[in-house]
């Protein structure tokens, strides 16, 4: 429906009305047709306005119901997998949509009116949500809205957001205004996200590992169960439904399951073959760099378009930043920072170079030159994809040879030694380091004053509980239980067991549905930024 809007339309209005207006004559049919995964959030943007939309099958099935919300300049907004629009205003110019929203909400029992975020008014996003206890939904703040409160906080952090405890975000509004110019690469920054310096920080506490690994998986019971039920002798990890839909780690914006994401600006300044540029990109954000490819460009760098996830090949990027991710997460806090080194050292040579090949190609449009300009255009582009490719194989055997088998390789040094990288104390604590081998039991316990550095891993009274399961005490009062225990993963029970690495080639090609167009574009699985 978004292609057919892109043919036909030169503005986001008119994109919004059409794609509203097919939906509701002819139905709309998401990403599925469960509950909860039918609807859509769009960001449908032009170089003057942008809109946040959103779709959803109407309760017959044959048609649908839409609203889509101008976004005032010079603001940021956020859909992170659930709807953000909240009162339905008839009075407000900036909103457009379907003419049978009050009709459908009544007839199927869902209407909810005069919200906290909807006052007088039918709340669209509380009414046509799923259930909050939906079978098989993840309806929690750390897989929707912390995403939506982390962008928000980034770009407008003197307001202070605060996180929340409602899956729909009541705290939130639909837009913020960013305190300063948004670049380009402080999209990039976004996309590569994992709440660094946060209490959500994905790369502190247990669930990150000794290494401090970014990575969570998505809740699953393991061979043989996989589906899950009441019996966790029934799967690999022990779970019950219960247990699965009642824990949550936090979900990042830059998370490993993105098939590909961009950055997209147009500048209106600039002569249309020149003014739209993609910045792009394939798999785990942090994994893999951005290349500039222009709306112009005659033909797609060709490693864009290589790869199947039955088969890895090294023709493609995807299967390139995949292996370099996977691997990175055998030792993160080691292994990323040469990731990010790569990137910002190709990226910024990017931009540097952009400059001089949009005033070439300016000039050559004014001349009357314009197929050489896409020539050049062209050229540019692929040449950086090109680079960008053989720079990560690259990359890929350097981060082998450096880093394996627990060691650390100096490979700028005459004389040829290794440093073992070996494991934080915190997380010896945890396992039978500090066990005596023929006892078999803590022959001498340290003063907890010698765990400190407990501080760096598990914030606030979270530090506390781990003493108290270590058998360490903890100060009367500060912990009732672990279950109330809030900290930096986010969730509120710990199952203490060992800590795996785990490296693997795994791909899941979530399928992001962008528009092509203006203003500035974040894009992970699932989730739209628009500035």
């Amino acid at each position: 429906i978004s292609l057919i809007a892109l043919e036909r339309c030169d503005t986001a209005r008119c994109a919004v009305e059409m794609m509203g207006s097919l939906a509701t004559e002819y139905g709309y049919y998401g990403a599925s047709t469960e509950e909860g995964d039918a609807g859509e959030a769009l960001t449908v943007s032009d170089p003057n306005e942008v809109w946040m939309m959103h779709l959803s099958p109407d309760d017959t099935g044959m048609s649908a119901i839409w609203i889509a919300q101008r976004i005032p300049h010079n603001h940021v907004t956020a859909a992170a997998n659930a709807f953000v629009i909240r009162g339905v205003d008839p009075d407000n110019k900036d909103m457009l949509f379907s003419d049978n929203i009050w009709e459908v909400a009544e007839r199927s029992g869902r209407a909810k009116y005069d919200t906290a975020r909807a006052p007088g008014l039918l709340d669209f996003a509380l009414t046509f949500s799923p259930d909050e206890y939906a079978p098989g939904m993840m309806k929690k703040p750390e897989y929707s809205t912390d995403r939506v409160w982390r962008v928000f906080s980034l770009l407008a952090p003197s307001q202070k957001f605060e996180r929340t405890n409602d899956w729909l975000g009541d705290n939130l509004p639909l837009s913020v205004e960013v305190e300063k110019k948004v670049t380009v690469e402080d999209i990039m920054a976004l996309n590569r996200d994992h709440y660094e310096g946060s209490d959500l920080d994905l790369t502190k506490g247990f669930a990150a590992g000794p290494f401090g690994s970014p990575i969570r998986y998505d809740p699953g019971y393991g061979p043989p169960g996989q589906t899950g039920t009441d019996d966790p002798k029934d799967n690999d990890n022990g779970l019950t439904k219960w247990d699965r839909m009642h824990g949550a780690f936090p979900r990042a914006i830059g998370i490993m399951r993105t098939s590909w994401h961009f950055v997209a600006t147009s500048r209106p300044n600039l002569p249309n073959e020149v003014a739209g540029v993609m910045w792009y990109s394939q798999y785990q954000p942090s994994a893999g760099a951005y290349a500039p490819l222009y709306s112009s460009m005659e033909k797609l760098p060709e490693m864009y378009t290589r790869g199947s996830l039955y088969e890895y090949t090294e023709e493609s990027s995807f299967w390139k930043f995949c292996t370099v991710g996977n691997y990175a997460q055998l030792a993160w806090k080691y292994i990323y920072p040469n990731i990010k080194a790569k990137q910002q050292e190709l990226e910024e040579s990017f931009f540097k170079a952009q400059k001089e090949i949009d005033e070439k190609a300016v000039k050559l449009v004014n001349e009357g030159k314009r197929a050489e300009a896409i020539q050049l255009l062209t050229k540019f582009s692929t040449d950086s994809a090109e680079t960008i490719f053989d720079e990560w194989g690259k990359l890929l055997h350097y981060l082998f040879a450096k880093y394996h088998d627990g060691y650390t390789n100096i490979l700028d040094e005459p004389e040829f030694r290794a440093v073992e990288f070996f494991y934080p104390r915190w997380w010896l604590v945890m396992t039978d380091y500090f066990t005596n081998v023929v006892n078999d039991h803590f022959y001498e316990l340290p003063e907890k004053g010698s765990y400190d550095t407990l501080d760096n891993v598990f914030p606030g009274d979270k530090k506390n509980w781990v003493l108290e399961q270590l058998g360490m005490g903890a100060a009367a009062g500060d912990v009732e239980s672990g279950e109330n225990v809030q900290g930096a993963t986010g969730f509120s029970t710990f199952l203490v067991g060992s800590v795996g690495v785990v490296c693997g080639l795994a791909g899941y090609f979530a399928g992001n549905r962008k528009n092509r167009g203006g203003y500035t574009t974040i894009a992970d699985a699932g989730m739209d930024v628009r500035v």
